[in-house]
C-alpha cells in the first residue's frame, strides 16, 4: 500500500521497465529508456470528461516519457501524473 494519495485530477504510477531483450535472447545495450507504461497506484479524483471507472488501480496505463513529475517513496521510483496525460489503458489477456 503506498501511503500516498494524489490530489485533484491525478494519478500515481508505478513505471515499467520496457523489455531490453529480444525473442531470441539477444539482450539491447541502451543508456536509459525513459518508461511509457506503468501500472496505477493510487487515484484522486476522477473529474469529467472521464467517466468514474475509467481507471482503476491495478491498470496499466500508457503515457508520454515526458509527462509527469518523479516521486521517490520508500526508495522506489514512482511518476505522478494528470489524468490527461494517460493515452491508454492496456487491456490485459483473460
Amino acid at each position: 500500500m503506498i501511503p500516498l494519495k494524489p490530489l485533484g485530477e491525478r494519478v500515481l504510477v508505478r513505471p515499467m521497465q520496457p523489455d531490453t531483450t529480444t525473442e531470441s535472447g539477444i539482450v539491447l545495450v541502451q543508456d536509459r529508456v525513459p518508461e511509457t507504461m506503468g501500472e496505477i497506484v493510487a487515484i484522486g479524483e476522477v473529474i469529467p470528461p472521464l467517466p468514474p471507472d475509467s481507471v482503476q488501480i491495478g491498470d496499466v496505463v500508457v503515457f508520454s516519457w515526458q509527462a509527469g513529475q518523479e516521486v521517490l517513496m520508500d526508495g522506489e521510483r514512482l511518476i505522478m501524473l494528470y489524468q490527461d496525460d494517460l493515452l491508454a489503458t492496456v487491456e490485459q489477456e483473460a
